[in-house]
């Protein structure tokens, strides 16, 4: 879905060849307004990955991305951090 290639989440399952994930938490802070016509870019930064356990959905490992916001000027307009769960159901 649109929420997990703008999260980068596809492409960490892959590479940790975890076919399944769920956003586990998220929070958001907002810097300078975005106003019409600003042009924004956005940078995933991955924050961390934890050890492979054993959870109620699977086997698996959390990960945290942050995603930076900034405006046509450098300004910071916001970062949103996504804590996701990737794992593999039992028998997958």
């Amino acid at each position: 879905g649109l929420v997990s290639e703008i999260l980068g989440t596809q492409g960490l399952k892959r590479l940790l060849e975890l076919p399944e994930a769920v956003v586990a938490s998220n929070e958001t802070v907002f810097g300078e307004p975005v106003r019409m016509g600003d042009v924004l870019t956005i940078s995933q930064i991955v924050r961390s990955v934890g050890e492979l356990k054993d959870t109620k959905v699977g086997r698996g490992r959390f990960w945290t991305i942050d995603v930076e916001t900034v405006n046509q000027r450098g300004e910071w307009v916001g970062t949103d951090t996504y804590t996701c769960l990737g794992y593999r159901k039992p028998g997958q």
